[in-house]
């Protein structure tokens, strides 16, 4: 078993507000997987990433995992599904101001080609770690697609799992956590023992409970050396 406690932080933010909350509307239903559209766009240059590359041409094949694009700060993105290229041309975002973007454009052929990294060795150090991350293309799942591996510097002295997931309707997070929370302690494990660091914080609203007792079930499962502490936070947005 693990070592962990569950504390509650008692500090309060300043401001911030308690909006409605509508998680029940897709907690209460089981996950799916969701169709593959006729077309998939990937803008060329990303927030998080800067200006980017069109590394593949109209009319190119790729498979899942492919390089498409690279951006200024040397994050690669690489295509969801297999198929071709059909055109690279500006499209409206998914913004308020329906503002446009340049974008490849890839039609899926169904065929489920892998383009995918071979597995790493076990040990490896930051610097490996950082290298596949940029060559994976790992983002943050939050709006700004933040890098990765801008966050894994040997300097990190804290690793922090962020599962507050405030906004009154998503539950991507609530849900991975209760549905693969094994696979959540291993790669913070492995995070964990890569930039060589002993205590993992794992920080998650009080509305989450189902999420927290998933957590405690699976640290008593595990087998780690690590130290988690397990910050039980007051739901409040914004938050993380």
């Amino acid at each position: 078993m693990a070592e962990y406690q569950i504390r509650r932080c008692d500090r309060h933010l300043t401001g911030g507000i308690h909006p409605e909350t509508h998680k029940q509307l897709s907690t209460a239903e089981p996950c799916v997987f969701v169709e593959t559209p006729t077309r998939l766009l990937f803008p060329i240059h990303f927030s998080g990433g800067g200006p980017g590359e069109a590394l593949v041409r109209v009319g190119d094949p790729v498979a899942k995992g492919t390089p498409i694009i690279r951006c200024q700060s040397g994050i690669v993105h690489v295509a969801s599904r297999a198929g071709t290229v059909l055109e690279v041309t500006d499209h409206a975002m998914a913004h308020p101001s329906s503002e446009r973007s340049a974008c490849i454009v890839i039609e899926p052929d169904g065929l489920d080609r892998q383009d995918y990294l071979s597995p790493m060795n076990w040990p490896f150090d930051a610097e490996t770690l950082r290298e596949r991350a940029i060559e994976a293309g790992i983002l943050g799942l939050g709006g700004a697609g933040f890098p990765s591996f801008k966050k894994w510097s040997n300097r990190t002295q804290t690793l922090i799992i962020n599962a507050a997931e405030c906004e009154p309707y998503l539950t991507a997070d609530d849900t991975l956590i209760r549905i693969d929370t094994h696979s959540m302690i291993r790669g913070a494990c492995l995070l964990s023992r890569t930039l060589d660091i002993q205590t993992i914080v794992i920080g998650i609203e009080d509305n989450k409970p189902e999420a927290l007792q998933a957590i405690e079930c699976a640290l008593k499962e595990s087998r780690s050396d690590c130290f988690f502490d397990l910050v039980l936070l007051h739901t409040n947005y914004p938050f993380g």
